[in-house]
């Protein structure tokens, strides 16, 4: 049965945010997008970062303070003050750059000019923010531009830019993509249950409703990226769209493990299979609609190319099975290797096999006998 996988806390406690902010100066985060929980809704600097974009203000700001910075800060306020948003916002009417702490508690600069090397290469036309980016990429901070005239806020960080979006219109885009994930996904379980049912009766239509399943569900995790980005940027204002999202999403990763088990020529390994899954989330749309080269990557071929009897294996019809565990499905489809085989069994037959005893052997065979009676 699917593991209930482990809910996303978007709450910006304090040893999460010092974990995170050790990682940026350690060099350890390579991706802009894992350090938005810094600057998401909820948090006390995106509070003052939102108070002086609707201020009609510009700003310039520093995550953080280090010997690479130092060159480049020229004048200014040295400070040494409790962080809040009200002082940031404040400290944003004078002209330069505020400078924060390691930790992001102090302020520790205020009108600050950034002098960073102007023989960096920046894609930015204005000031502001080509001063932020080439900042960025000569201290290895995280840096922040806010526009008035744009009305934007960028935060740069290395050689990447991340514009962040408006509470309002982030929860706009959330909902709607969630609600179309959530249509998507009641697709694919229509989808499966017709698999299944299939399976039961060992149709000639096997070979097309599982590629096209698998297909549907390789989709589905290209939409449930971009939204699960925007989740991410909403923070702890955005909870209620994650516990949707968490139901949505829930058991599709194990169902494509499934899958994969049932009919790719090789019998994967758990860790494999995971793998192998990593690998096709990957995947592009185009290679995905590709159905010969899906075929070669998920390793179908003797599927698609042998009579469907000799598939599925069982692990899907058998992991509706509450009560028996997973090294004992294996065991029963080791000694089979088809559904259709073990179907065959007799009650007799099934406790001889080796690791299943004869309480387990009993769910077996009364699982296999109501399916195939009552044809559920």
């Amino acid at each position: 049965m699917p593991t209930r996988p482990k809910k996303k806390v978007f709450i910006q406690e304090e040893d999460f945010q010092s974990k995170l902010i050790s990682q940026i100066h350690e060099n350890d985060v390579i991706d802009i997008t894992k350090i938005l929980p810094l600057v998401t809704p909820g948090t006390e600097l995106r509070s003052g970062l939102d108070e002086i974009l609707h201020g009609n203000l510009g700003a310039l700001i520093v995550l953080g303070d280090s010997d690479k910075l130092k060159p480049i800060l020229k004048g200014g306020i040295d400070l040494d003050i409790p962080f809040s948003s009200q002082k940031l916002f404040e400290l944003s009417k004078m002209d330069g750059a505020i400078v924060l702490s390691n930790d992001l508690t102090k302020i520790v600069g205020a009108n600050k000019h950034l002098m960073p090397d102007r023989d960096i290469s920046s894609k930015e036309t204005g000031m502001r923010h080509r001063s932020a980016e080439q900042t960025a990429m000569q201290s290895d901070l995280p840096v922040i531009a806010i526009s008035h005239r744009r009305n934007v806020i960028s935060l740069y960080y290395k050689d990447q830019k991340y514009v962040l979006q408006d509470f309002n219109i982030l929860m706009v885009k959330a909902s709607y993509a969630i609600n179309n994930l959530k249509d998507f996904r009641s697709k694919i379980d229509k989808k499966i249950k017709n698999l299944y049912d299939l399976e039961i009766i060992l149709s000639n239509n096997l070979k097309t409703e599982v590629l096209d399943l698998i297909q549907n569900i390789l989709y589905f995790f290209k939409n449930e990226t971009q939204v699960d980005d925007l989740i991410v940027e909403l923070g702890s204002q955005g909870q209620d769209i994650s516990n949707s999202f968490y139901e949505i999403t829930y058991g599709l990763e194990e169902e494509l493990y499934l899958i994969l088990k049932d009919y790719s020529n090789n019998i994967y390994l758990k860790e494999e299979c995971l793998e192998k899954i990593n690998f096709l989330k990957q995947l592009g749309i185009r290679k995905i609609a590709d159905t010969e080269k899906l075929i070669d990557i998920l390793e179908l071929s003797n599927f698609t190319s042998q009579k469907e009897f000799d598939f599925p294996r069982g692990y899907r019809f058998f992991s509706k099975i509450t009560e028996i565990d997973e090294k004992t499905i294996n065991s029963l489809i080791n000694s089979q290797n088809s559904l259709k085989t073990i179907k065959s069994l007799n009650l007799s037959d099934i406790s001889k096999i080796q690791g299943i005893d004869s309480s387990k052997s009993k769910i077996i065979y009364n699982y296999i006998n109501k399916v195939y009676t009552h044809k559920i």
